[in-house]
C-alpha cells in the first residue's frame, strides 16, 4: 500500500512539474473578442507583442503586431492600434502589455500598470 502511494505521490509531482515547465500560452480572464484575437496572434512569425484593455464591464480594445525587427517596434504598433481599438469601442482603460513573443506577461504588465497610478 505503501509503495502504491508513493507511486501516485511521484505521479503528481512529475505532472505538477512537467505541467509548470510548460511553454503553452494560458490566456487569463480575456474576453471572448480578445480571446480570439490573441489565438490569431500566437500564430504569428517574428517578434511581437499583444496588448489589451479590459474595462471592468467586460469591454475590451486589442492590438497586436509581428514580424518586427525588435519587439519595441511591434509594441508600439500594437499600443498605437489597441488606442484606435479604444476609441473606436469606447474603452476607457488605459492599455497593458499581455503578450512578448507568446510569453503572457499580464499580471507583471497589471502590477506596474498599477504602481505607476
Amino acid at each position: 500500500m505503501k509503495v502504491l502511494a508513493r507511486m501516485l505521490c511521484a505521479g503528481m509531482l512529475i505532472s505538477i512539474i512537467a505541467g509548470c515547465a510548460s511553454s503553452s500560452s494560458y490566456a487569463p480572464s480575456l474576453p471572448t473578442y480578445a480571446k480570439a484575437q490573441y489565438l490569431n496572434y500566437l500564430d504569428m512569425p517574428g517578434s511581437k507583442v499583444f496588448v489589451v484593455a479590459v474595462d471592468p464591464s467586460g469591454d475590451c480594445a486589442v492590438g497586436f503586431d509581428y514580424g518586427k525587427l525588435t519587439k519595441e517596434d511591434a509594441y508600439d504598433a500594437a499600443y498605437a492600434m489597441c488606442m484606435e481599438d479604444c476609441e473606436k469601442y469606447g474603452v476607457l482603460t488605459k492599455p497593458v502589455v499581455y503578450d512578448i513573443n507568446g510569453t503572457v506577461v499580464y499580471a507583471a504588465a497589471i502590477k506596474q500598470s498599477q504602481a505607476k497610478d
